[in-house]
């Protein structure tokens, strides 16, 4: 801070070196916050929070439905939960079901956790798998290679990071 005379009087003041030193330093630092904290990466994990938490209700639903009907919607093959669960669990789930934050609207189905959507499979009736595919690569996420339905009965062996949930018996 330097020390002006205007009219005779002493005043104080930033010189506009000092001030763009400030500027220089404010946005070094700036610059580094936002790259030790990854916005994307934060982005990403709230997404797959969402992710387990969609399929957590969609789970309770159907088990709900379980204890009325003794049975779970039937799906040979893998189709979009917004597809095959709307109608039989229309009672059962006020509103639409949820859906993939980054759904493209995509119903097909190529192989276990390619698409970002929700997808669901039950050949029996009798056990059911719902599908979401992850974009991070957190520890806790269970696998589709861990989960015994994805394995014994459907033949899902993804190496994405995927979360499944399947029915609890």
């Amino acid at each position: 801070m330097t020390n002006l005379f205007l009219n005779g009087r002493k005043t104080k003041g930033f010189t506009l070196v000092e001030i763009m030193i400030v500027m220089a330093v404010v946005g070094i630092l700036s610059g580094l916050v936002i790259t030790v904290i990854n916005p994307a990466q934060l982005r990403a994990r709230s997404r797959d929070a969402t992710r387990i938490a969609d399929l957590k209700k969609i789970q309770t639903t159907l088990e709900l439905r379980f204890a009325d009907l003794r049975n779970y919607p039937s799906s040979p093959s893998w189709q979009a939960v917004s597809v095959v669960l709307a109608s039989p669990l229309a009672s059962y789930y006020s509103g639409a079901l949820p859906v993939d934050p980054l759904s493209t609207n995509n119903l097909t189905f190529s192989s276990c956790g390619t698409n970002f959507r929700y997808s669901y499979r039950s050949a029996s009736g009798s056990n059911y798998v719902l599908v979401a595919k992850m974009e991070t690569t957190a520890v806790d996420y269970a696998a589709c290679s861990s989960v015994s339905n994805c394995i014994t009965t459907y033949g899902c062996n993804c190496a994405s990071y995927c979360h499944a949930v399947q029915n609890p018996f």
